[in-house]
This record gives structure tokens, sequence and C-alpha cells, in this order.
């Protein structure tokens, strides 16, 4: 398998969770150098879905997850 370092640009695909992925990883490590990056079907700011189960749980969600 090819390694790389931070100084060779690396170019980054993700779908979904894997954008979010990307995401962590960018803020993480902001030496890597980057060359493109794409999300696609990412939820960046979130999802109605999940918004909706969290405010109808019968159960305080923010206690289990803090």
């Amino acid at each position: 398998m090819p390694t790389t370092t931070p100084d060779q640009p690396i170019d980054l695909v993700g779908h979904s969770l894997g954008g979010l992925i990307i995401r962590d990883f960018l803020a993480n490590y902001p030496k890597w150098q980057i060359g493109r990056c794409v999300t696609l079907g990412t939820p960046h700011v979130g999802s109605v879905c999940a918004d909706y189960v969290w405010r109808l749980s019968p159960f305080n969600c923010r206690t289990i997850l803090c």
C-alpha cells in the first residue's frame, strides 16, 4: 500500500458520513496538503430526519451523547 506524507497533496472524495470524516480530518490535521476535496450527499448542516427524531425522543438524548 502506498504511503503519503503531509507535504504531498492528496485528493479526497467522501459520500455522506465520509464527507463528515473528511471535515474532521481537515480540522485535526491542518498541515496536510489537499489537492481536491469532493463531498457528495454529506449533511454538512445536519439532517431534518435526525432533528425530528431528536425532538420526539422519549428520553433525553443529550445526556446520553454528552
